[in-house]
């Protein structure tokens, strides 16, 4: 089994101005679940690390109403779906910020695992 983390990483300048104003989104963040033993090599020299997007975390300016942060998280939802995994090409990746998921036996048992504590 292998030991699998979360880590969080802004993506605000991800999203287009549109989308942050029409939802006040001041901070769009994307929570990912990574295994840090595991590297993989994209054709490239310098390892990558396999990121599998499980959420979209969005902080919105003071006055956003409960239902326009319900409408940002479903459109957010809509593109996570679009996502399926994001690669960061480092030779080793900081994990200061991660929060440790624990021993899972697979990608889909993480996934799992982080979905139920997020």
């Amino acid at each position: 089994m292998e030991m699998y983390h979360t880590i969080l990483i802004d993506d605000t300048l991800d999203w287009g101005k549109e989308f942050r104003d029409k939802y006040g989104i001041v901070k769009a963040e994307t929570r990912f679940v990574f295994c840090k033993d595991v590297k993989v090599y994209c054709c490239e020299m310098t390892p990558s690390y396999e990121l599998l997007p499980i959420r979209y975390e969005f902080t919105h300016r003071d006055g956003v109403n409960d239902d326009e942060k319900e409408e940002a998280e479903e459109e957010g939802y809509q593109n996570l779906c679009l996502e399926e995994v994001r690669y960061i090409h480092c030779h080793s990746l900081n994990i200061e910020n991660a929060e440790e998921l624990g021993e899972c036996e697979s990608d889909d048992d993480a996934i799992a695992a982080a979905c139920e504590s997020y």
